[in-house]
């Protein structure tokens, strides 16, 4: 058995080259960037104003002010602004010449038919400059970039309609269970609806990847032998839930060393999670793990998650979910010889609370929980107040 932090080192360890492709923005989220992405201008392009207001000479802050002209966001100004004289101006457009301040609409009162007075004295000038953002070519995003919402913005304020990414691994996805059932199926006695294969849908879809959602298998070597080897033809990674522990009926590891896969781990001192299995044959790679929903939900989001992006040759950290909150209760517990994620729930913006949690197969807890609470191995008591590592969900 080992330890989970040995286990995310040994992902860590691996070494990839990713294949490259060219996709439009709208579907890099999630993706890793194999380029750098430079500014093909200055931004803001112009000096602009910050707010809906009128431009002025801040030397004429006193004075009463004449309204020579009006200019939209879009617009080239027409006029220039001269002493004792303001241009109102819409949040976006090109500041007229002449002009070093805008003060906002509601900061005026009208003296007199196309007069107004300055009320008071804004804190700052509202004005955006030009080039204070970026200036052209400026590096913005570097390669080995992991995409979020913010960067396709980025790609299209440089005008970036396609970009070079990391292909993303082709994933399968397997249920295994006799007792296993689709949530559209009516149950009987001894049946369980399949909640683990579409929460790891979800949480695949949430990386960038759709996968190949390949149905339920019986608990047997044939059916474990055959989907395999309909798997093996279109994955580089195959997700199996369910079948990896050390039952009568759990095939799964037998199967896998038959295939010539070498186990690399398959036995983690964590709970929930303890029989997460991973495998390597070559460059296809095999994800096990346990049947209980819970176990399944965190182990993807620690193990799978590193390992999806480490396909993709980049090193998701770990502790990028992690945070540090005082715990809102004593929290007591009687095995330690395990690292153990127990859901929990963040209150009052800096403490964590645990909530009623019956087991690994306790999946409703988790719509009652924003985190776990991650406590090491050898720890069993906690007191309230003491800082605990929270991981997000």
């Amino acid at each position: 058995m080992i330890t989970l932090e040995e286990a995310i080192g040994l992902i860590d360890d691996m070494v990839f080259i990713p294949k490259e492709e060219i996709i439009d923005i709208t579907d890099s989220c999630g993706k890793i960037l194999l380029e750098d992405i430079f500014a093909d201008t200055d931004m803001p392009i112009f000096d602009k104003s910050a707010v809906d207001g009128y431009a002025y000479r801040e030397a004429d802050i006193d004075n009463e002010l004449t309204i020579i002209d009006k200019i939209q966001a879009g617009e080239v100004p027409k006029k220039r602004v001269s002493e004792n004289c303001c241009i109102k101006i819409m949040t976006g457009a090109m500041l007229p010449a002449g002009a070093d301040a805008v003060v906002m609409i509601e900061d005026t009162i009208n003296v007199a038919e196309g007069k107004i007075k300055i009320l008071k004295k804004s804190s700052n000038l509202n004005i955006c400059y030009k080039a204070e953002d970026f200036i052209t070519g400026e590096k913005l995003l570097s390669t080995q970039t992991l995409i979020s919402s913010a960067h396709v913005g980025i790609f299209a304020m440089v005008g970036k309609g396609k970009i070079k990414v990391a292909t993303s691994p082709k994933i399968s996805l397997i249920a295994t269970g006799n007792e296993i059932v689709e949530p559209y199926q009516q149950i009987t006695q001894g049946q369980i609806r399949n909640s683990n294969s579409y929460a790891l849908i979800s949480q695949i879809k949430n990386l960038g990847i759709m996968p190949n959602y390949m149905g339920i298998i019986k608990d047997s070597e044939e059916d474990v032998l055959q989907i395999l080897d309909k798997a093996l033809l279109c994955s580089d990674l195959i997700i199996f839930t369910g079948g990896v522990s050390m039952g009568d009926y759990d095939y799964v590891p037998q199967i896998l060393k038959q295939k010539g896969f070498d186990i690399i781990f398959n036995h983690i001192a964590v709970q929930p999670g303890k029989r997460t299995l991973l495998a390597r044959c070559e460059n296809k790679f095999c994800l096990g793990l346990p049947g209980n929903p819970v176990s399944t939900f965190l182990q993807f989001d620690i193990l799978g998650e590193k390992l999806i992006y480490k396909m993709q040759n980049y090193n998701y950290d770990y502790k990028t979910k992690l945070l540090q909150l005082k715990l809102a209760k004593n929290y007591i517990r009687k095995n330690s010889d395990r690292k153990v994620f127990v859901p929990a729930r963040i209150i009052d913006y800096n403490k964590v609370e645990v909530i009623e949690y019956h087991g690994s197969a306790h999946l409703n807890a988790l719509t009652n929980a924003n985190c776990f609470i991650e406590i090491n191995i050898g720890t069993d008591r906690i007191e309230k107040g003491e800082l605990v590592n929270v991981r997000q969900i």
